[in-house]
């Protein structure tokens, strides 16, 4: 309906107007921002075609979704962390070599990227079961609500946890930036009443078709 487009929009203005008054504003990184967003855009509108139109479940949507964002993901740490962290364990073993087999390296020396993996492999494994967890949350959201609706709460969730922070920890903002998170808020309370309201009428209309004349 026209009241959930205007919505939609007075939330992305919202969004606008809360970047427009960052303190450290950064076109570089607003570009990053914006690609990522587009890229998220097309994740949901993907999973929302393989959910509702071709009736997939939400697990098997998970394992059809998951392996192109691992390989993405891959490739990304390829290429701007696998350096570092090559750097890392050269810089672990040469110290280690230096302080001879058996020897105690001293606090700050170089650590191996491998040895913290390994000794915190438990917390690795929870974090990534929560992982798995977040996404098939994900994919359900999408399945019963919709990929719009699925962003806007994203939205509305991170203008929440900004003011949360402007008003519980003081944190430093602009009055243009609390304003455009409050709009995203304001307005998504206003999405959520203008698609129930769509619901109703859409439910209504199904049980006088359905009671005929």
């Amino acid at each position: 309906s026209l009241a959930v487009w205007l919505c939609v929009l007075m939330i992305s203005v919202g969004a606008a107007v809360a970047s427009y008054g960052e303190l450290h504003f950064s076109a570089l990184g607003t570009a990053l921002m914006m690609a990522a967003s587009v890229c998220e855009g097309m994740r949901l509108v993907l999973s929302q075609k393989i959910l509702v139109n071709l009736k997939f479940p939400a697990m098997e949507g998970l394992y059809y979704n998951s392996p192109i964002c691992a390989a993405w993901m891959l490739v990304a740490a390829a290429i701007i962390e696998m350096p570092d962290f090559l750097e890392q364990e050269r810089a672990a073993q040469a110290a280690a070599a230096a302080a001879g087999p058996g020897v105690e390296l001293p606090p700050g020396s170089p650590v191996s990227p491998w040895h913290l993996f390994t000794s915190h492999a438990g917390i690795i494994a929870v974090a990534s079961a929560l992982g798995v967890l977040v996404n098939l949350s994900t994919m359900l959201m999408i399945q019963y609500t919709g990929s719009v609706s699925l962003k806007l709460l994203g939205t509305a969730r991170n203008a929440g946890l900004v003011l949360y922070a402007v008003i519980v920890s003081g944190e430093a903002t602009t009055a243009t930036q609390v304003a455009g998170y409050a709009m995203c808020i304001v307005f998504f309370g206003a999405y959520v009443v203008a698609k129930a309201r769509d619901a109703q009428r859409e439910r209504h209309r199904a049980h006088g078709n359905a009671a005929g004349p």
